[in-house]
């Protein structure tokens, strides 16, 4: 068995890296940006002291922010795959049927196993 250092050397990626830091540049302000919003939610009341709210007020800026940035600068980084991109853009805008009754059953299916999903 090779030693594990060669091993991964000859792992074939699922993703191309611009699809993984395009992927990771929306999903980790989106993530902070849910996480701060329901702090401040949490936090909002005026009778409680705000401190919290007022850092994850900060946060949510700096991961709005991050939003805006992070993804055109993932696309300059990755920008050797942007067939893929376009490829990847292309299929998400095309429904098809299929989709369309998969959106109507979803629901359905979560209370009723016996519902089959397209």
């Amino acid at each position: 068995m090779p030693p594990d250092h060669e091993r991964d050397a000859t792992q074939i990626q699922r993703f191309k890296l611009g699809e993984r830091l395009l992927h990771w540049a929306l999903a980790l302000p989106f993530v902070l940006l849910y996480i701060t919003g329901i702090a401040m939610l949490l936090f909002y009341n005026e009778e409680q002291p705000r401190y919290f709210r007022d850092t994850f007020s900060t946060l949510h800026r700096i991961a709005g922010v991050m939003l805006i940035l992070f993804p055109p600068a993932a696309l300059i980084l990755g920008r050797a795959d942007w067939r893929m991109h376009v490829r990847n853009m292309r299929e998400g805008w095309l429904w098809s049927l299929d989709d369309i009754r998969w959106l109507i059953l979803f629901p359905l299916s979560v209370v009723d196993p016996r519902v089959e999903l397209p």
